[in-house]
């Protein structure tokens, strides 16, 4: 694992929010049918016999692009939702209770070298050389 690859944890989680969010209001336009409209005439047949053919009018909402909008950020959440859970699943393997906090503060919560230093009684660059250390002894 890098820290490149970790610090990404921070955007992959804003990115699905993002996702999500386009989902609902998605899901929110096609629920007001404000898709496109269409009208056209067709050939049909009256209701009762004789069946005499006739041109009925026919209206509708064209979905076919809300669906492939939602079908492709429906693969992007999952997609992010991966990578997500493999990050999660790494961070969660560290078995160093002072190292997955150092790591869980870093890259869940954000905090800085010096912020965790503080929380957890160490100076900034004994945390930044624990987390260096563990990133280099794992790969």
């Amino acid at each position: 694992m890098t820290k490149e690859r970790l610090e990404q944890l921070k955007y992959i989680e804003k990115a699905l929010k993002s996702v999500k969010a386009d989902i609902q209001k998605l899901n929110r336009q096609i629920a007001n049918s404000t898709g496109r409209n269409y009208a056209d005439k067709v050939k049909c047949s009256m209701s009762e016999f004789p069946y005499i053919e006739t041109h009925c009018q026919i209206s509708g909402v064209d979905y076919s692009a809300y669906n492939r909008l939602k079908e492709k950020l429906e693969r992007k959440e999952a997609e992010l939702q991966e990578r997500l859970s493999e990050l999660e699943d790494w961070l969660e393997g560290i078995e160093d209770e002072k190292l997955y906090l150092i790591f869980r503060l870093k890259y869940r919560n954000g905090m800085t070298y010096g912020q965790i230093g503080t929380e957890i009684g160490y100076h900034r660059t004994r945390v930044s050389q624990l987390h260096d250390e563990y990133l280099r002894l794992s790969e």
